[in-house]
């Protein structure tokens, strides 16, 4: 049976915690763990990544003020893919996607991938405080697509699968708008499928 790995939301200026539940193919980097599982980490080995800080740009610099923290957070999670059981973070964690609160925490969301091909509902988010050091880190990753060889090669066409959604729903020829297909992994029951995700809008008979 495959073990679901759970580090909840690492306060990283007290420690970072670690330990294992009930099983699944996913593991997640949550706040809701029970205490008595966890295996604490000295906060040395992740605390104050003060080379690996995100910075802060003028609106025209957005690509590359993303692509540093992006960096930096990718920095962190490799320094430390022990604790996060994560084999190749630059690899396995797409493209960031940055938010600064009105705290002056900064937000860095990475969505895992294989080959490219995003894995649904998994992302790891890295928040760092107003001094732009990491805090806490949380969300979802899944260890078993990461070290599985997965077929990311669709059998199907785009314009077939976006042809079979529309039939499953029954959605007339005139949409709402434009409806969209992107090729994911969907973990499912213990299985990870290649599938297309559609969206088909259109108003029904009913309200």
């Amino acid at each position: 049976m495959k073990k679901k790995h759970v580090i909840p939301m690492a306060v990283l200026s007290s420690a970072l915690l670690m330990g294992t539940v009930a099983p699944t193919q996913s593991y997640a980097i949550s706040e809701n763990a029970t205490p008595s599982v966890h295996a604490q980490i000295q906060q040395s080995s992740v605390h104050k990544d003060i080379d690996n800080r995100p910075f802060f740009v003028q609106e025209k610099q957005r690509e590359k003020y993303t692509k540093a923290n992006e960096a930096s957070a990718k920095a962190h999670l490799n320094k430390n893919k022990e604790n996060y059981k994560m084999n190749d973070p630059e690899n396995s964690l797409g493209n960031a996607e940055v938010t600064k609160d009105d705290l002056g925490m900064t937000h860095v969301k990475l969505q895992q991938e294989k080959n490219g091909v995003p894995v649904e509902g998994h992302q790891v988010t890295v928040h760092y405080d107003k001094e732009n050091q990491v805090q806490t880190v949380n969300g979802q990753f899944n260890e078993t697509i990461e070290q599985t060889d997965i077929s990311t090669e669709a059998s199907l066409s785009d314009a077939k699968g976006l042809e079979i959604a529309k039939d499953a729903v029954k959605a007339p020829e005139q949409l709402v708008e434009s409806p969209s297909s992107n090729l994911v992994i969907y973990p499912f029951q213990d299985e990870n499928h290649l599938a297309y995700k559609v969206n088909v809008n259109f108003l029904g008979e009913n309200p």
